[in-house]
């Protein structure tokens, strides 16, 4: 797994910040996503992805939050920059995006 590509900070609109949308992805497919061991950043998606730019790179803020085994294995390590804007724990993460 050496050669896993993925985002190296959180980018602007992530799920996994703490100033995230309110209710965004609704508890149940946050929880879902964290349990995931591979959740590909929004903005490297076929759907999103700009003509030229590489797809599928794992999200930093997923990789920050979930399982920290596996971003070992893929070489990731959050940086100090980002750990502040992102929740401390996956549960204040998942509270975050239950729908009222």
């Amino acid at each position: 797994m050496g050669n896993t590509k993925y985002i190296r900070k959180v980018c602007s609109n992530c799920p996994f910040k703490k100033d995230s949308l309110k209710g965004w992805l609704g508890a149940d497919r946050m929880s879902e996503i964290l349990n995931s061991e591979i959740f590909y950043c929004h903005k490297t998606t076929s759907a999103t992805l700009e003509e030229g730019k590489e797809t599928n790179k794992m999200c930093a803020g997923h990789l920050a939050l979930s399982k920290r085994a596996f971003a070992k294995r893929v070489g990731f390590s959050t940086r100090t920059e980002d750990i502040k804007l992102l929740f401390k724990t996956a549960n204040d993460c998942i509270k975050h995006h239950e729908r009222a």
